[in-house]
């Protein structure tokens, strides 16, 4: 055979296993592709699962909007009193969430686990919530008319055990995500449901506050708050209980969770039907899926995947990349990247700027929402259905500047994002302090209470992402970030919460109700105090990643000379 001819069969060999080869990836890519089709959630689990949040919601808006104002306008506690309750609740709930995901991560084998291990730690924070709420809005059983640190022991029993429950459901709806799905782009539709369902519970807390408290047996409802209230408030908890009762029945009913060893069998029979591991999946990634706020924090690693996927696809010949390919470049990056530890995160300088950051941007929105009630009845003096009206409108005006959060930070960046909503809710508390006229307690109130919703939400938004950034491909320890940063904020904003209260001049509002200026002044100087740290936390935070980047390529350089 002479040398041309070794050469054609050289070739017709090599064409034909380079068509043996392409057919093989064919047929893995399109077993894959059915295996995840065949994995995907149906849309009844979705929206199941989404409502199991939507008690804990309903409580969450009536504990931070109302519980302050029914303490001391209904029950006349003292400020310093209702400061420490809060603060109770706050501490609890920081000790709580971490020691229940902890137990809630374990796998034990007794009867009642095999329900699930997520769906058991969620019934028992239902149970909890149920049977302490009620007591949270109505007068002491037995005690209404002893002494107050009798009353506090009382409520502060309940208060302890709710916030555990809220725990507990939290944990458990949250960590269930992962255990539903391996998938990230049903990861984030989870989330934007969820988030949906959340702004339909403060939706509905407020209006049936609205309705209660404007349509009542005594007609007068000109009038501010008082003991005389103490029904109206029970009657509202009682008009949100059975929804959140119900929407839990509805989450234990049609959820269904998977037991971790069916979940390793599942994988491991994957790896052997398809020959790529279920985790690698991961980045198969239908675009149909919308992109929630909420979802940021579980999907910020997967979209930076899709955009090297786009950029590196731009050049093929039919514009994008097979689903193998995509696999394995998702694979390449996942093992060729240093995770951070819990330990590492502690030795990080920017970790600690970053969780400033995100605590003075919450503070924010936690006191304006607290306080906000307390300066319409006391400052303001308008009708008691204001403290619905006006938390209703900041809460709208900022779901919806939230729809408009991505495009504007792609555009300007993050960081301008926030510096511009730290800007609006600085003019926002310095209009407060100056509204003092009439045509502000008439009309101009309620766009001072839209200008909060937009400016809070802008910053809380913005600080998400920036947190979401400095876990980057750090998934592994991404929970123990976002941990973290929400137990500074919870002892913080409890901190300062209780300083405000012990502040107060009006500390027996039975006695005294000369000074209501006061939370006149809470709004613009603590709130506004609070916008400016974040604006301070952000020129820390620029200016360190700076000098970071400068000894980066600096040190870049230098290697490049050697």
């Amino acid at each position: 055979m002479n040398s041309r001819s070794k050469y054609e069969v050289s070739t017709l060999e090599n064409a034909s296993t380079n068509v043996r080869a392409d057919n093989n990836s064919s047929v893995q890519s399109s077993k894959v592709v059915k295996n995840v089709k065949k994995k995907q959630l149906s849309l009844r689990t979705k929206l199941a699962f989404s409502v199991g949040h939507v008690f804990n919601d309903l409580c969450a808006s009536m504990w931070f909007s109302y519980l302050l104002t029914f303490l001391e306008l209904v029950l006349r506690f003292e400020s310093r009193m209702t400061g420490a309750l809060l603060l109770l609740g706050q501490v609890a709930d920081a000790i709580a969430t971490p020691l229940i995901g902890i137990q809630s991560d374990k796998r034990y084998n007794f009867l009642l686990c095999r329900y699930g291990r997520r769906k058991i730690w969620h019934l028992i924070g239902t149970v909890l919530i149920a049977a302490t709420f009620p007591f949270l809005f109505n007068k002491c059983l037995g005690c209404a008319d002893r002494d107050q640190w009798l009353q506090f022991a009382y409520y502060g029993v309940f208060v302890t055990i709710f916030q555990i429950g809220w725990a507990a459901n939290q944990v458990a709806h949250v960590s269930l995500i992962t255990d539903l799905t391996p998938f990230s782009a049903e990861r984030v539709e989870l989330n934007a449901y969820r988030h949906a369902f959340t702004v339909i519970s403060s939706i509905c807390v407020y209006s049936i506050t609205w309705v209660v408290l404007g349509v009542s047996e005594d007609n007068d409802t000109e009038r501010q708050l008082g003991p005389q209230d103490a029904h109206l408030f029970r009657n509202i908890v009682f008009s949100v209980l059975p929804v959140g009762i119900a929407f839990s029945v509805i989450f234990h009913f049609f959820v269904k969770e998977t037991n971790p060893e069916t979940q390793e069998t599942r994988q491991n029979q994957n790896t052997e039907d398809t020959g790529v591991p279920l985790e690698a999946l991961d980045s198969y990634r239908p675009r149909s899926y919308s992109f929630d706020i909420n979802a940021l924090i579980h999907s910020n690693h997967a979209e930076n995947n899709d955009s090297k996927i786009q950029r590196q696809s731009h050049g093929t010949d039919e514009g994008k990349l097979q689903f193998d390919s995509e696999i394995e470049l998702n694979l390449a990056e996942n093992h060729g990247e240093q995770h951070l530890t819990w330990k590492e995160w502690l030795k990080k300088l920017q970790f600690y700027e970053v969780a400033f950051v995100y605590m003075a941007s919450r503070m924010f929105v936690n006191l304006s929402q607290v306080y906000t009630p307390l300066y319409l009845q006391d400052t303001l003096r308008l009708p008691r259905e204001s403290i619905a009206i006006v938390p209703l409108v900041t809460y709208l005006s900022g779901f919806l500047s939230s729809l408009a959060m991505k495009p504007v930070s792609v555009k300007i960046g993050t960081k301008v994002t926030l510096l511009g909503g730290s800007i609006i809710s600085i003019i926002t508390c310095i209009w407060v302090f100056f509204g003092t006229t009439e045509a502000f307690i008439s009309w101009q109130i309620y766009i001072v209470g839209g200008l909060f919703g937009i400016g809070g939400t802008t910053m809380l938004v913005a600080s998400l992402a920036i947190t979401a950034d400095l876990i980057a491909h750090n998934t592994n320890s991404g929970a123990f970030v976002f941990g973290a940063m929400s137990f500074f904020d919870k002892l913080g904003n409890g901190a300062v919460v209780l300083l405000i209260q012990e502040l107060n001049p009006k500390q027996n509002t039975a006695i005294n109700t000369s000074d209501d200026w006061y939370h006149r002044s809470v709004l613009a100087f603590a709130c506004g105090g609070s916008a400016l740290l974040t604006l301070l936390g952000l020129l820390i935070l620029s200016r360190s990643q700076h000098k970071l980047q400068t000894s980066e390529s600096k040190a870049v350089l230098k290697v490049s000379e050697e």
